[in-house]
């Protein structure tokens, strides 16, 4: 018997996200609870799904290193997030950490959700 991966897929390409999706649908143990587009709303997403993994695309931008630095620095930060109202507010606690896993293949993208998931 396995753990269930509970896998979100956003802000790619389509024809990229049909790729992905093709790849993990091979895998029993891994469930693709949504596809997201660019203009959605991640954080929502993300907290209206519950998913155990997401993958998005990643821009230089978003990296903030180069292609030739590596491995960006671990990050951490509270973000304080204030509804719509203004009268509810809830507080994130992140650590953002980078960590280059190379060239991705077939059997590269099942073992990093694995890893991702905290299987490996």
């Amino acid at each position: 018997m396995f753990t269930l991966t509970r896998i979100l897929i956003a802000n790619m390409p389509k024809i990229l996200q049909d790729m992905i999706a093709s790849i993990i649908s091979s895998e029993p143990r891994f469930q693709i609870v949504g596809r997201l587009s660019a203009d959605s709303d991640l954080i929502s997403a993300i907290q209206q799904i519950g998913p155990e993994v997401v993958i998005t695309r990643e821009t230089t931008k978003q990296r903030g290193v180069d292609n030739d630095q590596g491995v960006g620095a671990p990050c951490s930060v509270n973000v304080l997030s204030i509804n719509e109202t203004g009268r509810e507010a809830a507080l994130y606690s992140l650590t953002l950490a980078r960590a280059s896993l190379g060239e991705l293949s077939t059997s590269g993208l099942i073992s990093m959700i694995d890893r991702a998931a905290g299987i490996l």
